[in-house]
């Protein structure tokens, strides 16, 4: 579609700029192992200055020799702190950052090495890091069959080609949507005698997707002819709506939409029609249309994934 944007704000003052600033004003947490280890410096340390104030008295009161006593205490005080601790953990987490910057990772600050110890939870992005974010047509379904593009050399039926084509129609020429720009590129690689002729004909009139309306609806004119062709893509159960599909029939497409989503195709349902009129409706949902299948698209896993994964399991 088409919009006008207005600027209210730049910089810090944007909403990004915000979390930009909250985010600078952040403190790092101590982490789990630098409490543990505070906590246990600090109960050694009572206890080294409890028994030294302990030996300091039994001495001077035993031998009556209080400068000795208080000496003998401070000596032990210092044989039992643990000024080793600090040392240790230095060592070893810098022992830790060297064996990971020999994998080509930096650390920044010694406590990461322990975060990455500790860790029971992956979180990543997906589109871009977990997939190649290139979305490609997988799969298209008909009434007639189904026509699975991610084999070796597919080829399309009559029916899947009808699907695609209309596809095609209801996408925008200049396309910067992914999904359109998989269908334009499936189209131009399967089909491109149909991509010439679109490019030839006239697009009448455009019903952009709306929220109350999840479809896009364009209408063409080809060959200067009296009726004029309807092509609509969108979300499939809006499809099924417009179609006014029987019951039993969109329960089946139903079915079959949510089997493909959740093997991770994004699933868009395709309609057509034909319109004699002379003025054409308000809304694309006065068309008559005639449901002609769904067409299923992936966004591939990048190949170093899967072993990427297994070896972090």
């Amino acid at each position: 579609g088409f919009g006008t944007l207005q600027v209210t704000a730049t910089g810090a003052r944007s909403e990004i700029g915000r979390i930009g600033t909250v985010l600078g004003a952040l403190r790092p947490e101590v982490t789990p192992l630098f409490r543990e280890v505070r906590g246990l410096v600090r109960w050694i340390a009572a206890a080294g200055i409890g028994l030294c104030a302990l030996v300091a008295i039994v001495h001077g009161v035993s031998r009556g020799n209080w400068l000795e006593g208080v000496l003998a205490g401070i000596t032990l005080a210092m044989g039992i702190l643990p000024e080793e601790f600090p040392v240790v953990l230095t060592v070893f987490l810098a022992m830790g950052a060297w064996r990971i910057s020999k994998r080509g990772v930096l650390t920044r600050r010694m406590p990461a090495i322990e975060t990455i110890g500790s860790t029971t939870v992956l979180a990543v992005d997906k589109t871009g890091t977990i997939t190649e974010n290139r979305m490609r047509v997988a799969l298209i379904e008909t009434p007639a069959g189904r026509c699975d593009l991610r084999v070796a050399d597919p080829s399309l039926s009559a029916a899947a080609e009808v699907v695609l084509g209309l596809a095609l129609a209801s996408s925008e020429r200049s396309a910067f949507d992914p999904m359109e720009r998989a269908i334009q590129d499936a189209a131009s690689t399967y089909m491109p005698h149909a991509v010439r002729e679109l490019e030839q004909a006239e697009l009448v009139r455009e019903y952009d997707l709306t929220p109350e309306l999840l479809a896009v609806t364009h209408v063409w004119r080809r060959d200067d002819t009296a009726s004029l062709q309807v092509a609509v893509k969108g979300a499939p159960e809006t499809v099924f709506g417009l179609c006014q599909l029987p019951p039993a029939e969109r329960e089946r497409w139903l079915t079959a939409t949510q089997a493909h989503a959740e093997r991770g195709l994004r699933v868009l349902g395709v309609a057509r029609s034909e319109f004699h009129g002379a003025e054409l409706p308000a809304s694309p949902q006065a068309f008559d249309l005639e449901f002609v299948g769904l067409l299923c698209l992936a966004d591939p896993v990048r190949a170093a994934v899967p072993p990427a994964l297994a070896e972090c399991r």
